[in-house]
């Protein structure tokens, strides 16, 4: 359910893990790690979106397997 506010695109936080080709688990590291800013609306629950400009520097960080290959 991406949101669309003043022109800026904003993801929830399942869709902002699959746009970072990550797991949940991994992405909620990430918001911890690199301090991500979430957003609330009125009226949609406890649902935090995440500014999808914000996660771009972050899809140079791919998965890597125990070999350090990238999977």
């Amino acid at each position: 359910m991406m949101l669309k506010i003043e022109g800026e695109e904003y993801l929830t936080a399942g869709e902002s893990a699959q746009h970072l080709n990550v797991s949940a688990a991994t992405f909620t590291k990430f918001q911890k790690l690199y301090k991500l800013q979430s957003l609330s609306r009125p009226g949609m629950g406890q649902r935090k979106f995440f500014k999808k400009s914000d996660l771009e520097p972050l899809l140079q960080f791919r998965p890597t397997n125990a070999k350090g290959q990238v999977g």
